[in-house]
């Protein structure tokens, strides 16, 4: 059985568009844990993404397979035979499309050692559009896998994988401040703005935290 978690479900205005999406022709030749239809990836980053992704499969016996896209353009239905899907598979799928980059399916074997927290947790720090925008998309892979990495090698307990990925409020408030000062930087106002929004940041950070 699979939890299927944001990509293929309801509940993100999406999911049906993706349902009966199928484009093997899309697929490499050659297998690879590392598929980038859409580009974000140098041919250096997916070679140290598919070495990262050996190791934790060495490691830990769970397989993490990451597809970078941009919908409609994957192969879609297609990766599951082609990377033989099952209960100890972590499908990773970037896709900007619909704002939050990082989007998971994750077999029953992960989903009984690893938190569904950790997974919501992790697409809000390093999905979330403010970051990927800054530090671009191949950042927020890299940042995801990491984390991946670090908490599938985390003893099985009750806290594990607790711990991070977490946004800081700091973290989550100056990436909207940067921004918002990307977005209106052709404005004439937009100095005299930024000094009312970093006036605003600065007393909110100040403030006691709820």
């Amino acid at each position: 059985m699979w939890w299927w978690w944001w990509w293929w479900t309801d509940g993100v205005g999406a999911a049906h568009a993706l349902v009966g999406v199928n484009k093997p022709e899309l697929l490499p030749k050659e297998f690879s844990p590392v598929i980038d239809v859409a580009g974000f990836l140098s041919d250096g980053q997916e070679k140290r993404l598919a070495q990262e992704i050996a190791n934790i499969e060495k490691d830990t016996g769970f397989k993490l397979r990451v597809l970078a896209q941009n919908y409609p353009d994957t192969p879609g239905l297609a990766i599951k035979d082609f990377w033989q899907v099952d209960d100890r598979t972590i499908v990773f799928v970037a896709d900007p499309t619909f704002g939050n980059i990082l989007n998971f399916n994750v077999g029953a074997l992960v989903d009984l050692d690893v938190p569904r927290s950790f997974w919501s947790r992790l697409a809000g720090k390093y999905g979330n559009m403010f970051y990927w925008k800054e530090k671009g998309e191949d950042v927020s892979i890299e940042a995801a896998v990491t984390a991946i990495s670090s908490c599938l090698r985390e003893p099985v307990g009750s806290d594990n994988c607790s711990e991070k990925p977490w946004m800081t409020r700091t973290e989550m408030l100056f990436q909207i401040v940067n921004w918002l000062m990307g977005w209106q930087h052709d404005d004439a106002m937009a100095n005299h703005r930024g000094k009312i929004i970093r006036g605003f940041v600065d007393a909110w950070l100040q403030a006691p935290a709820v």
